[in-house]
């Protein structure tokens, strides 16, 4: 008798945490644009303290599940970096700067839209800096490349 009042005891108290959890959760939506108020796409917004994330799509609106309280990181290539604590808030509006000194090296792989650093590889990849196409002291920056890349052609026009 006494394990069966323990166990619906326990039964209970899981039901109830578990309603007071979910019911801390919220949606928050909201779009993001840069300082021209230009959408700007693919932007990853994270609900900080947790693994969840979603991308704005082509006209930077979004939408995320997350706490009261928690912050929302906003990321993008050519952006710096904003946080953006909630509150009670469910539309969010975020005006992105851009950072051109936060942009590095980037490797363009094969396929369409994936873009690694060179380090993460797991194969050799050539690179081709500034200065040695000023170097080639050619017409221009197209003609420049040819012969500094293995694979690459360049196909004259008139």
């Amino acid at each position: 008798m006494r394990k069966e009042q323990l166990k619906m005891m326990l039964l209970l108290l899981c039901t109830f945490f578990s309603v007071v959890a979910s019911a801390q959760m919220m949606k928050v939506s909201g779009t993001v644009t840069n300082l021209k108020n230009e959408s700007v796409p693919n932007v990853t917004v994270t609900a900080s303290g947790t693994k969840k994330f979603v991308q704005t799509n082509d006209r930077g609106t979004f939408t995320i599940e997350t706490s009261k309280g928690e912050s929302i990181v906003f990321t993008a290539v050519g952006f710096k970096t904003v946080s953006i604590k909630i509150g009670d808030r469910t539309n969010i509006s975020v005006k992105l700067q851009e950072d051109i000194s936060s942009l590095q090296e980037i490797t363009v792989t094969g396929a369409m839209d994936i873009k690694r650093n060179k380090r993460e590889l797991g194969y050799s990849a050539q690179s081709v800096d500034g200065d040695e196409i000023k170097e080639s002291q050619r017409e221009n920056f197209i003609n420049g490349l040819a012969g500094r890349v293995a694979g690459l052609t360049v196909n004259p026009t008139s």
